[in-house]
């Protein structure tokens, strides 16, 4: 897999998580890895999405991927893309914390996503059931806008917040890491 087009975040004993891109289609999609240590990645949830047709996708459509260095020379991935009329914007980057991704996300929108569509947010599928899970899920520490839905098969990400007057901007935050890297 091309490493440009991954980004990984280790503790001291070399446990953590990564995120995996690869493009489908005109968008980037995503999948969570873990590593105990050993070196070796297992993936365990990937991005869950509708049809590139939809104008309300389940996870965010993006389709740029840009790799950026930030000045305290952590790396992040920042992504933009579009379905619709409403427009996505991601950065994905290595937490504070060794071990952690801190994800960023917000979607500009001109009109609210109709009755039964899709609720707005990220959504991840698991990979394979039967192989341990080495990902959590969390809000920072400063977050209130966002609700984290975890499920043996399924992992709804979404923002608690969606703007009351449009056009308008709805946001949700959140990190990944594996529970052996988690701060009590």
């Amino acid at each position: 897999m091309d490493d440009s087009r991954n980004l990984a975040s280790l503790d001291p004993a070399g446990r953590g998580v990564r995120v995996a891109f690869r493009r489908e289609g005109d968008r980037w999609v995503h999948s969570l890895e873990s590593t105990d240590g050993t070196g070796a990645w297992i993936p365990v949830w990937k991005t869950s999405h509708l049809a590139w047709s939809e104008p309300w996708p389940a996870s965010p459509p993006l389709q740029s991927l840009e790799r950026s260095k930030l000045p305290d020379g952590r790396t992040a991935f920042l992504l933009v893309g579009m379905s619709g009329t409403s427009h996505w914007s991601a950065s994905i980057e290595q937490g504070q914390a060794p071990g952690e991704l801190v994800f960023d996300i917000a979607c500009r929108m001109s009109k609210l996503p109709a009755a039964g569509v899709a609720q707005l947010g990220s959504d991840y599928e698991r990979i394979d059931l039967a192989a341990p899970d080495g990902i959590e899920f969390a809000t920072l520490e400063d977050v209130t806008d966002t609700e984290i839905q975890v499920e043996a098969n399924r992992a709804r990400i979404r923002p608690l917040a969606i703007p009351q007057r449009l056009p308008g901007t709805a946001r949700w935050r959140y990190r990944v890491s594996c529970p052996s890297t988690i701060k009590p």
